[in-house]
């Protein structure tokens, strides 16, 4: 670049962020030229007013209050922090298996592990509600610093860090979106998880864009890398795309190395929980989320004047990041384009489209924070025209009327403005509570501080609270006197008074294991949720059926009470007319208990292990399809009369296979498969009777004894791979989704082990923690002018970190703070040195 040097003090100007022509120092203004610390003490003045502003939004009093939270999903999560501190990790694991939930599942296999163990950490010196909560808001109350620090870390200047604070406080309260994640209400709504992966992968790619400048912090980029992925999946594809787009961005070799040497060990790091969630991710159930095509609600979710204003910014920031090379802005927004473009071309999948917008949103308000920034600059420049001087303390001045003004913009939804006012007003023939402060005013309110404060009162506050208390305590008498067991509860919106619909999930919490409730949160993370659900409906007035797909039968209670006895149910609880009158005339239930409006019932022929009475049949050409096995899974549990025996996915050579055919198009519809047997199959091989005795369960085992070996024996669990028999054949998987064993001694023992992809996550694990050392010892060192920039083309005296645009300390290399090796050069711009201190600021 041409140097542009100022006749009273004949220094070099930098081309810094941005350089507008003609900016340049003609008189300094008292104080502000050794004073570099006023920019960082007001951005970090920002910082925190902008976290002080959320918490204080979220009933800090209630967070802090022993109570145990509630509201949504959030009220379910309960569960699975304190499982995996009284059952899992005593085992010496991270994931293992719960009974629960879900006639048992595979607990942390498909859910993530990182955030629970920050809510055990806490709950060592705080009450387990206090510890959850606060977990709960890690990542909320972590977003504006990690933003901020995106923007510091990624070359950019004094305001844009503070503004990309407020950006992301703005993201937080957005309420266009509830369930999807990353903001206030995604929280509130249970997806914490998602928060907190989201504010380790901004933090990830901060130290990435500084590490692709100057070859520092592989090991750092490394572990939050991981962390952002072991926090939750999406956000885990969030990271890796960035980082691909972020490498884009500079690629050379050097980088190249890099990228592969951090990555490789990054990944390894996640490899214990990464690789057996991919690897046996058909165990998986496909929930069918209808994928949204309101596109355009889709892009632009706000009003129109808010979408110009955000699109304005838009405009300048990236207009000016592609003409000074600026890569940060630029990523942002490759990053909205391809997020937004897949979230349009995703097809119908697993993976539901809505849950990608949350990073162009947030890419968005990041992006609109650097145009902001930009004509802050503009305006100093204006200013130090005006006034002969180089606009700094202009400058310093630009982040009051934006806090001032986003204060405002906040407060009017929330409402709590100081002289502001609510009164009724008749508008557009609607009565509406109408917030007035000043010359603003606004009918719509905000909802998530509502929200926030549901969920910490927690279940003890809730004015039913007398009601669940009722129940639970019943049910963990009726444990007591008349045995442990599982239950299913109806379905009915009407328990959202306890706290949450999904109140009695909690069950097993409250009663220490002895009651489980089939129903349970990780919907996706068991292969027996759809048959938990089906079964649900025909004992619901009023069902849910969240797994799309599936053939549902209501209020029909006799069958109900087939599907429970087949899924080893001990308890019926029922709450509406409808399905308690038909409940009261069934002789497989008997009245046990009552509980305010709950009726509660014991099912006859609940045995968790029975041996079978006819050899199981394999069905062909399924065994490698979730869909397919579903079929026949769903076809069986509602209709088996339909089918000779029970149907298996694999087994011994001896048992008979069979093939089935689909007679319509519409797939894991029970109605429409067809078993097509050879001859003599449905002429099923018969056993003697058998007795079980001496069933025992645990949280990872199940045993029982039997008088005869070599016979069949139905094990009323569901079925993984990791399971693994003793003194018995198997275990094979059957219809619905349990578990089959051909007894070889008259003790057979059941234990949840671990496969062969456990122990390869482990080992690469192990290799990522060795590698992780080595980055720690061996820096990589990008020391030269053109690599330690942040731009394109590299300016010659751009500072690897500078909140200023002339930035003071440029030396007389104009290589911004490198130390010279005493011959007026740079030092080596490629070099690795082992355990060498880094000598540059910063």
């Amino acid at each position: 670049m041409t140097e542009l040097l100022d006749p009273m003090i004949a220094e070099p100007i930098p081309d810094a962020y941005p350089d507008l022509s003609g900016f340049t120092r003609r008189v300094r203004e008292p104080g502000l030229s050794e004073a570099t610390w006023w920019p960082g003490m007001i951005t970090f003045a920002i910082v925190a007013s902008a976290v002080l502003y959320t918490f204080v939004h979220l009933s800090p009093d209630l967070v802090i209050a022993a109570t145990t939270p509630a509201g949504g999903d959030f009220g379910a999560h309960v569960w699975g922090p304190a499982y995996l501190r009284d059952h899992i990790l005593p085992h010496w694991r991270l994931s293992g298996w719960a009974p629960d939930w879900y006639a048992g599942f595979p607990m942390y296999q498909y859910y993530m592990v990182v955030p629970a163990l920050m809510v055990v950490a806490l709950d060592v010196v705080l009450p387990y509600g206090v510890a959850l909560k606060i977990v709960a808001l890690l990542g909320i109350l972590s977003l504006p610093i990690c933003a901020a620090a995106l923007g510091y870390l990624g070359g950019l200047a004094f305001p844009a860090p503070a503004f990309m604070a407020v950006a992301a406080t703005f993201f937080l309260f957005d309420e266009t979106f509830t369930i999807y994640g990353g903001n206030i209400a995604s929280t509130m709504a249970g997806e914490f998880s998602f928060s907190i992966a989201l504010s380790f992968c901004i933090l990830y790619f901060a130290f990435l864009a500084k590490g692709f400048r100057t070859g520092e912090n592989r090991a750092t980029a490394a572990v939050l890398f991981a962390l952002a992925c072991l926090c939750h999946g999406i956000v885990a594809i969030f990271a890796v795309v960035g980082t691909i787009v972020m490498f884009l961005l500079w690629a050379d070799r050097k980088r190249l190395r890099y990228l592969i040497t951090f990555g490789a060990v990054g990944a390894a790091l996640t490899a214990f929980w990464m690789l057996p969630f991919l690897l046996q991710r058909h165990y998986l159930t496909d929930m069918g989320y209808e994928k949204r095509y309101d596109y355009w609600k889709m892009l632009f979710p706000h009003g129109t004047g808010t979408e110009i204003a955000l699109l304005a910014l838009i405009v300048v920031g990236l207009a000016v990041s592609i003409s000074k090379g600026r890569r940060l802005g630029v990523f942002l927004a490759v990053m909205a384009v391809i997020y937004g473009t897949w979230a349009i071309v995703q097809p119908q999948s697993q993976l539901w489209n809505a849950r990608l917008l949350p990073f162009l949103y947030l890419s968005r308000y990041l992006l609109a924070a650097i145009g902001l920034a930009d004509i802050a600059w503009a305006a100093a420049w204006v200013v130090g025209r005006v006034r002969d001087s180089d606009g700094r303390a202009a400058l310093l001045w630009a982040p009051v009327p934006i806090a001032l003004a986003s204060v405002v913009t906040l407060g009017m939804g929330l409402r709590d403005l100081p002289f502001g006012h609510t009164r009724v007003e008749d508008h557009l023939n609607k009565t509406q509570w109408v917030y007035h402060w000043g010359p603003f005013h606004s009918s719509k309110a905000t909802f998530v501080d509502d929200w926030a404060a549901w969920n910490f009162k927690g279940y003890e506050r809730k004015d039913a609270y007398g009601e669940y208390y009722g129940i639970v305590s019943a049910m963990k008498v009726l444990g007591s006197q008349h045995g442990c067991g599982r239950a299913l509860w109806e379905n009915n919106n009407l328990e959202d008074r306890y706290g949450t619909p999904m109140a009695l999930m909690l069950l097993p919490f409250w009663t220490n294991g002895c009651i489980a409730s089939m129903e349970g949160l990780f919907f996706e993370s068991s292969a027996t949720t759809p048959y938990h659900f089906l079964a649900a409906a025909a004992l619901s007035d009023h069902s849910s059926n969240p797994v799309r797909r599936l053939h549902y039968v209501n209020a029909d209670v006799a069958a109900g009470v087939t599907e429970l006895q087949e899924l080893g149910v001990r308890y019926y609880l029922a709450f509406s007319p409808t399905v308690t009158k038909q409940a009261d005339q069934n002789p497989e239930l008997k009245l046990v208990s009552t509980a305010g409006p709950w009726r509660v019932y014991e099912v006859a022929q609940h045995d968790l292990v029975v041996p079978l009475k006819t050899q199981p049949v394999v069905v062909t050409g399924v065994s490698s399809s979730r869909d397919k096995w579903l079929e026949v899974g769903t076809s069986y549990f509602q209709h088996p009369d339909q089918w000779p025996s029970v149907p298996a996915q694999s087994g011994p050579a001896d048992w008979k296979r069979i093939a089935v055919k689909r007679t319509s198009k519409e797939i894991t519809d029970s109605r429409h498969l067809a078993v097509v047997a050879p001859e003599g199959t449905n002429k099923p091989v018969t056993y003697p009777d058998v007795k079980v005795s001496d069933v025992t369960t645990g949280d990872d085992r199940v045993s029982f004894t039997v008088d005869k070996i070599g016979v069949p024996v139905l094990v009323k669990v569901s079925y993984f791979p990791n399971w693994e028999a003793s003194g018995a054949r198997g275990p094979w998987r059957v219809a619905p989704n349990l578990i089959v064993v051909i007894p070889t001694s008259n003790h057979v023992s059941l234990h949840y082990g671990r496969t062969m992809t456990d122990w390869a996550g482990i080992v690469v694990t192990g290799l990522g923690l060795i590698g992780l050392g080595f980055l720690f010892r061996r820096r990589m060192n990008f020391a030269s002018a053109e690599n330690n920039a942040g731009s394109w083309p590299a300016p010659s005296g751009e500072p690897t970190h500078t909140w200023w645009v002339d930035w003071e300390d440029t030396d007389d290399h104009g290589l911004a703070g490198l130390p010279s090796n005493g011959a007026g050069e740079a030092p080596n711009g490629d070099t690795e040195t082992p355990g060498a201190p880094d000598p540059r600021p910063g």
